[in-house]
């Protein structure tokens, strides 16, 4: 290959690579990324958090990148990448004992439906994903180049010049997204030996099928929503446990699930065994898993790691940088890592952008990046290092889960004021937001997180030396985290929701009613393929939560028929109501209350379906054979309250769906607004 020079040179085309290489390409910059290995391939880093898909989205909005949008959302992975990846709808703990038949305690979370942010979150099957974004970087005017970097070499034709099994390539800027051991002198002079990270784990993993869902192995109380429909995690002696499916949404086609486990090495030390052996002491050492494992097999090879952990002096050099994992490395417990890169990505794609237009790719240019990566790590190690000890115990569990989960929410409102700020051009907010990214921000609150962390893996090394017991441990930590009250920290609260709301009845029906309105609406807009999306308007998201509330109540319930109701209900909201009582509108719904469903097979014709007299419109839109119309009829006084009946019609390619809700409605003022 001929010498050629780019803005740009990318190590790694995987989903960091491709990632920046998209925001660069969208640019104008000429960036080439090499790696040494073609896909399809393997990959980890399978589980979504709420604020990477934010930080997606925001990526995707700020740069012109719809394909990063995709990535953010389950619906459109499956329909512009491959139906094989599964949904993530909650995070479940179970806590095992060594020769327990049963689990000894049990937390869950479930993931909040967000309608308005038109987010589902995933587990990724990475070889799809990755390929998927390989491809749209070419397209987008990435040059890809399948090769080996062999080293750098002087030239005078460019600052920076790298020989590849391939040819010589000059670059103005290199930055390495490989997280592998660096071969560049000026990478290596980079990397942080002995690492100073807290954490020490390890972990073997692979893609098996066969896996039970944990439901069906009846080792612990049913949560609100199937443990299977979400990242489960198995707390052993000294080790931990993933289970990720693949498999666990109606559209997937995948029987794979993920599996890994992580050992703490203090505890666990690698000795030598091969990894399936490992696996299988660790079965027969905790038979309560066996009702889970016991007929899975593996479909590829087990991989075995060394020590996870790895960290640099500094992410930024001379004209280069290190990127996500290549900058550090903690370990999978909580699921940060890709959460960590796409918010560094972030800020180094805008610090390139600047730094290729003014031609100035001085070190100090990146200082941001530095800052920043540096406390994600930080946060991260002192999180999971923590997190290893304590669950050991479970009173010190259940305080390290309660500042996890207020973490997530922490970096969940770290990332939408910047979204809001965009999407809302608001330009005083936007500048705001980014001054405070700039300055190495990796969560809101950090100048509170950060020191509160680090003084609680203190109290846990005293308590994992015998210094301190179970008690005198919790005691202490719950009085350190008091300061962070005013950010949402609440440990009666957290137990509450996740040892004992989480498993009631009514959170189940709560919740599985609210996913079945929210599914069909969803069903609805595909259905109609009409420019009149129901499920991100606001006027959908308080209906639907108003719904399942009352369903919720109901002794026995029709999951189908109220969330097909609730699709037509919702399209309300295309109707013009200027002023009217959002009170009595509830009402409204209250007291609509049958719902039926009647689908029929009908000549494709351009025209509408007819009206029944006596019906009044509220809504039509057409395009082509394709229509959408929302019908109302009451029966009865209106003054003192009446019968009243909605209809949605949907028609496409000659499927005619009719969904109807029946009931009573209250006197004029209602309807005098709708109609």
């Amino acid at each position: 290959m001929a010498a050629k020079t780019y803005d740009v040179l990318i190590l790694g085309a995987g989903i960091t690579g491709c990632s920046l290489g998209l925001i660069l390409a969208s640019q104008g910059i000429r960036t080439l990324i090499v790696d040494k290995t073609p896909h399809p391939r393997f990959a980890l880093g399978e589980s979504l958090l709420k604020p990477t898909v934010l930080w997606l989205r925001l990526l995707a909005a700020r740069f012109g990148v719809e394909d990063l949008a995709v990535v953010a959302n389950l619906n459109r992975i499956h329909d512009r990448i491959a139906p094989t990846s599964g949904v993530k709808k909650s995070f479940g703990f179970v806590r095992h004992r060594a020769g327990g038949a049963q689990t000894v305690a049990h937390w869950w979370a479930n993931i909040a439906v967000s309608y308005a942010e038109d987010v589902l979150e995933a587990h990724l099957f990475r070889q799809d994903v990755d390929a998927y974004l390989y491809a749209r970087a070419a397209a987008a005017g990435c040059e890809m180049l399948v090769g080996t970097v062999l080293g750098e070499v002087a030239d005078d034709d460019g600052p920076l010049c790298v020989e590849t099994t391939q040819g010589r390539v000059h670059a103005q800027y290199l930055v390495d997204c490989t997280g592998q051991t660096p071969t560049l002198p000026r990478l290596t002079s980079l990397r942080e030996e002995p690492t100073r990270m807290r954490t020490n784990s390890r972990a073997i993993f692979t893609h098996m099928i066969g896996v039970q869902p944990f439901d069906d192995c009846a080792l612990a109380p049913a949560p609100a929503l199937p443990w299977h429909q979400g990242t489960l995690h198995h707390l052993l002696d000294g080790a931990w446990m993933w289970v990720i499916p693949f498999d666990n949404h109606p559209r997937s086609t995948n029987a794979l699930v993920s599996v890994g486990v992580n050992f703490d090495n203090s505890v666990h030390p690698e000795q030598g065994q091969p990894p399936q052996e490992e696996w299988q002491a660790l079965l027969d050492r905790y038979p309560a898993l066996r009702a889970q494992f016991g007929q899975a097999t593996a479909v590829r090879p087990w991989i075995s790691t060394g020590r996870l952990q790895r960290s640099t002096l500094s992410s930024i050099g001379e004209r280069c940088c290190l990127l996500g994992q290549a900058a550090g490395s903690v370990d999978a417990l909580y699921s940060r890592g890709l959460l960590n890169t796409f918010q560094s990505l972030h800020l180094l794609a805008e610090l390139l952008i600047e730094a290729v237009r003014a031609g100035d790719y001085a070190r100090a240019r990146f200082a941001p990046l530095e800052r920043l990566q540096r406390n994600l790590l930080q946060l991260h190690d002192n999180l999971v290092s923590g997190s290893y000890i304590a669950f050991r115990s479970v009173p010190l569990t259940d305080w390290w889960l309660a500042i996890w989960s207020l973490i997530e929410q922490l970096s969940l409102a770290h990332v939408v004021q910047p979204l809001a700020a965009l999407e809302l051009a608001d330009s005083d907010a936007w500048n705001g937001a980014l001054a405070e990214l700039q300055h190495g921000a990796c969560v809101h609150g950090q100048e509170l997180v950060l020191p509160i962390l680090e003084s609680a893996n203190a109290v846990m090394d005293e308590f994992a030396a015998g210094q301190i017991d179970e008690s005198a441990a919790a005691a202490r930590l719950h009085a350190l985290a008091a300061p962070l009250a005013p950010l949402g920290y609440d440990l009666d609260r957290f137990r509450q929701l996740t040892t004992r709301h989480g498993f009631s009845r009514t959170a189940r029906r709560l919740l599985e009613t609210e996913h079945a309105l929210t599914a069909a609406v969803e069903a609805v807009d595909r259905h109609a393929g009409l420019p009149l999306t129901l499920r991100t308007s606001s006027f959908v998201n308080g209906l639907i939560r108003l719904l399942a509330i009352r369903y919720a109540r109901t002794d026995e319930v029709d999951l189908a028929a109220p969330a097909l109701g609730a699709a037509l209900s919702a399209a309300i909201e295309r109707v013009a109501i200027p002023g009217t009582d959002q009170a009595l509108l509830q009402d409204l719904v209250e007291r609509l209350q049958t719902v039926s469903l009647r689908r029929s097979v009908v000549a494709a014709s351009p025209g509408r379906p007819v009206t029944p007299a006596g019906w009044q419109v509220l809504l039509e839109c057409q395009t082509g054979h394709r229509y959408v119309g929302l019908r109302f009829i009451t029966r009865g006084d209106p003054m003192d309250g009446c019968g009243a009946q909605l209809e949605l019609v949907t028609e496409a390619d000659g499927i005619r769906l009719v969904v109807m809700l029946d009931g009573r409605l209250p006197a004029a003022p209602v309807l005098a607004a709708m109609c």
